[in-house]
């Protein structure tokens, strides 16, 4: 079974912890769309029968209606209530709804206001579920997370449609149409529990997240609505007009299609089959097509071709029922037409989006997707009636109408690939195109001619970002601009042209290239020998002239070619006498004529040399430049010790964190290593006899490898070391939580340290009340000037110390509950806003668990005050009488800087009373700890 789970994790990118919450939004989307697919067919069927298929206009216009004052009526609503809560009141008040229906439904109450309101009903259910289930994804689901799982999860909506439809054709004779309403009910029943438990497991804390997130923004009496911006521009006028048109011709093709059928078959149970059916065969093929057939028509022919797959098939139906309307032609019209709407042309309609800016995007895409989409529904019905019942037109004449509606989209698809073009171009000129969110179809001529002209641009940033879009575009209308762009003035122009000839035939480039070896940069160098040396006729012969040469710049380009070349082929390193070669160019002996700072480039370029060869015989040599002088050169030595990728040097990396200069680059190198180098990060985190900052520096490389392994190896050693340790290790599980928060941390660990932290704010607070006081009557009693700084500095520390355990109390709140919520709260307590004090406190109040908010609401209600120290008495029997149990406890802390206060302190005292505790730090590894120590007692 373990391996069954493994391969299907693998086959659809399931990562740890995300193979519950992925089975519960599978299983509730399946059984949504499984109702919907019940209901469907019983709400048309019932329609048919009763009223009759010339009345479907009608019905058209109050979907149309009802659907865009619902969808407004649910925006003002959803405002006010949590999603769980929403999705759950939809869901209940449906069920309610559908068990209402079969009661009148089973007394024979089907008067045609009652089947209106089925059919309209029926409508809204699934534009309120679906929508209501999307929106319950985005918050169960993160960003990235969405990405790679939406595709899986919307198979699960297939899927269910395909059971439901079925089910349907296979019970609706058996138990009768009206009863099925009672099946989806009890579907929908599923779904309530399903959807409680994404909610409370997975929603519900990612919900809280990002409304602490969302802050009021004043609406501009200037800003543009939806309309005004799609009527200044013509794309998306032309995009709103395209989908307008789309959803006008799919009612006339479901109006005939109905018509036809209960033609063709008069019984109520075996219509419902029939629709129940054929909706699931609807499934079935849109789900085939998007597997096997969407992306490489739309890589092969291009967007606009794509656009016109859903068109012509409902051209061909509708001539076929033209000519003969018989159900055969319904069905083909009807099959074609639904394999290509939610496969092909969905994916081709969202390409349509991507050069709009995300802020346009984000304002007009639901205003099309919902107001024109409606709007197109209502005008469909209107349009039906006018044909319908004032032309008198038949179900053949009405394929003359929809012949000329297509002719009209496809002149617009024609029109809107012109303007797309347009449209790109000026994104790509403006640099708003994220090409981490869109994937480009760079298989449309049209595209990439628009693409080509930029290249032509007298700006560079245009040109390196074009570039970077055809990095890995092969095609012989490239290759002028890139023979042109090789004499570009830019360095990064040229070095990414460089980088981008591979793949083209050989000597294709070669004489364009050769002069570049002359090039003063010697990053285009390097990349201009790497290209000749790998499409030259005698590369040995080639190399070795470069590195006979005079010039010093060409030897160490060609020394570099050669590395590459050594670390990538293993039939180069058979023939390749490699330590020669170095020995030739980075001998100590072709060095030392060299002045100092010449020599250091060098040892850096021999350094680089084995980094990007990872040539194990030199390791030594990178060893001895770690021990340089020169700052410069060990940094190289160290970053090229990663370059190796060899945990070899792991060790010797690791004791370079102790190095103030080295530090933040041994991090980076360690960081590269990746989940190589954390068992061994781990093990020094671990040794008490490990130096402090080496080990205070481990937390944030682990951090920043980001991985299920870091997360748990951090939140399993939660409790180690002392609290500035602990402190860095809290802030790298915040930043893998905000990262991964799939992955659960140690929780066990983690409770325990929330209450030791809160433990130890009580013991601070209960600290500083009594030195308070003894600071106070220490002035009063006109003590000496030193004992009365002692007692400044060790409050002072102590105020210091309590802020940051706090810190540390919310940071380890936040990897239980809602970071972003434990953030807010922070900011807001240790603000002088009362106002927001008052919500943090409201909000903790909501949230913590009920021993939590006995333990922490205390801390930020009644800080530093005396009813504060009798919550420390009552939680954790924790009272001072003293200065002398205050000091003597703070001396047996873990503390190092109240340690030396302390001791300070004591010093101007009768130091003789905590003369053996001070002598246990006389050899004390933190140096101002010692040095106090020794101080106090020599005086």
């Amino acid at each position: 079974m373990t391996k069954i789970k493994k391969q299907i994790r693998l086959l659809f990118d399931i990562r740890e912890g995300e193979g519950k919450k992925v089975t519960l939004m599978f299983s509730l989307i399946f059984f949504l769309i499984a109702s919907l697919l019940i209901i469907k067919p019983v709400r048309n069927s019932l329609f048919l029968i009763e009223i009759g298929a010339a009345k479907l206009p009608y019905a058209y216009i109050l979907v149309a209606l009802f659907s865009a004052g619902m969808v407004a009526f649910f925006m003002v609503y959803s405002k006010k209530f949590h999603i769980g809560r929403l999705t759950r009141s939809v869901l209940n008040i449906s069920i309610l709804s559908l068990l209402a229906f079969w009661l009148l439904l089973h007394y024979g109450i089907e008067t045609k206001l009652f089947i209106y309101v089925l059919y309209v009903w029926v409508a809204l259910f699934g534009v309120m579920t679906t929508m209501q289930f999307w929106l319950l994804s985005n918050y169960v689901f993160t960003i990235r997370q969405a990405k790679r799982l939406f595709g899986l999860i919307g198979a699960g909506g297939i899927s269910g449609g395909i059971f439901g439809g079925y089910l349907t054709n296979f019970l609706a004779p058996l138990l009768g149409t009206k009863n099925l309403l009672l099946l989806s009910a009890s579907f929908l029943l599923i779904c309530i529990y399903l959807g409680k438990y994404a909610w409370v497991l997975y929603g519900r804390k990612n919900y809280s997240e990002r409304l602490s997130n969302i802050t009021p923004i004043e609406t501009s009496a200037h800003e543009e609505s939806s309309f005004k911006i799609i009527g200044k521009s013509k794309y998306l006028i032309l995009l709103s007009s395209t989908i307008g048109i789309s959803v006008l011709v799919a009612n006339l093709v479901d109006y005939q299609f109905n018509t036809i059928a209960l033609q063709n078959i008069n019984n109520e149970n075996e219509l419902t089959a029939f629709f129940g059916f054929w909706l699931s065969n609807l499934s079935i093929f849109s789900l085939l097509f998007q597997l096997f057939f969407s992306g490489k028509i739309i890589n092969l022919f291009g967007m606009r071709t794509s656009l016109l797959f859903l068109p012509l098939s409902l051209l061909i139906g509708s001539v076929a029922i033209f000519v003969y309307p018989v159900i055969f032609s319904a069905l083909l019209m009807k099959v074609s037409s639904g394999a290509f709407k939610q496969s092909i042309n969905k994916s081709a309609r969202e390409l349509l989006f991507i050069p709009i800016t995300a802020e346009i995007k984000n304002k007009v895409k639901a205003f099309i997707d919902v107001f024109i989409a409606n709007f197109a529904t209502g005008l469909s019905g209107l349009l039906l009636l006018l044909i319908t019942i004032a032309l008198d037109f038949s179900i053949q004449q009405i394929s003359l109408i929809s012949i000329f509606l297509i002719f009209i989209w496809s002149v617009l698809i024609y029109k809107i690939k012109a303007e797309y073009v347009d449209t790109f171009r000026t994104a790509i000129e403006k640099r708003t195109i994220n090409l981490e969110e869109q994937q480009l179809n760079l298989n449309d001529a049209t595209l990439i001619n628009s693409l080509l002209n930029v290249l032509d641009s007298p700006n560079d940033n245009q040109v390196l970002y074009v570039l970077s879009l055809l990095e890995n575009f092969k095609s012989e209308n490239l290759i002028p601009h890139l023979k042109r762009l090789l004499n570009n003035s830019s360095r990064a122009v040229k070095t990414q042209v460089l980088k981008m000839l591979d793949g083209y035939s050989k000597g294709e480039f070669y004489e364009s290239v050769l002069p570049l070896v002359n090039d003063p940069d010697l990053e285009v160098k390097i990349n201009a020998i790497s290209y000749l040396y790998g499409n030259s006729e005698d590369p040995e012969k080639l190399i070795g002239e470069y590195i006979k040469g005079n010039n010093l710049q060409t030897k160490i380009a060609a020394m570099m070619s050669i590395a590459e070349e050594y670390r990538t082929s293993s039939e180069f390193r058979e023939i390749t006498d490699i330590e020669s070669l170095f020995n030739g160019v980075f001998s100590d002996e072709t060095i030392k004529p060299m002045s100092t700072e010449e020599a250091d480039l060098m040892k850096i370029y021999s350094s680089n040399f084995i980094g990007i060869s990872s040539y194990p015989g030199f390791y030594p040599y990178l060893y001895k430049l770690l021990e340089s002088d020169s700052a410069e050169v060990k940094k190289s030595a160290l970053i090229n010790m990663g370059e190796t990728c060899s945990t070899e040097f792991l060790p010797t990396i690791i004791e370079t964190l102790n190095d103030r200069k080295l530090q933040k680059y041994a991090r980076e190198v360690l960081a590269g290593y990746c989940d190589d180098a954390v068992p061994l990060l781990v093990d020094r985190l671990q040794d008490t006899n490990e130096n402090q900052s080496i080990k205070n520096a481990i937390p944030g490389i682990l951090g920043i490898i980001y991985s299920d392994e870091t997360t748990h190896a951090l939140s399993d050693n939660l409790l180690i070391g002392n609290r500035a340790l602990r402190f860095e290790i809290i802030k790298s599980l915040n930043k893998l939580n905000a990262r991964f928060p799939e992955i659960e941390t140690n929780t066990v660990n983690v409770n325990k340290a929330i209450i030791e932290e809160i433990e130890y704010y009580y013991r601070l607070s209960a600290i500083i009340s009594v030195e308070k006081r003894q600071t106070s009557e220490t002035n009063n009693n006109g003590a000496g000037n030193i004992q009365i700084q002692a007692r400044q500095l060790l409050v002072s520390s102590l105020r210091d110390k309590i802020e940051n355990t706090l810190e540390r109390i919310f940071r380890l709140l936040g990897l239980k509950y809602s970071s972003s919520d434990m953030y807010n709260t922070f900011l807001g307590i240790v603000s002088n806003n009362l106002k927001l004090k008052e919500n943090a406190i409201e909000l903790l109040d909501n949230i913590l668990s009920h021993k939590l908010k006995l333990y922490v609401i205390p801390i930020i209600d009644m800080r530093e005050s005396e009813e504060l120290l009798t919550k420390a008495k009552l939680f954790f029997d924790i009272e001072f009488k003293d200065d002398e149990e205050c000091i003597f406890e703070l001396l047996n802390g873990d503390d190092d800087w109240l340690k030396t206060c302390s001791i300070y302190l004591a010093s101007t005292l009768n130091i003789s009373i905590y003369e053996e505790k001070v002598k246990d730090y006389l050899d004390d590894s933190h140096p101002v700890l010692r040095e106090t120590a020794n101080l106090a007692l020599n005086n």
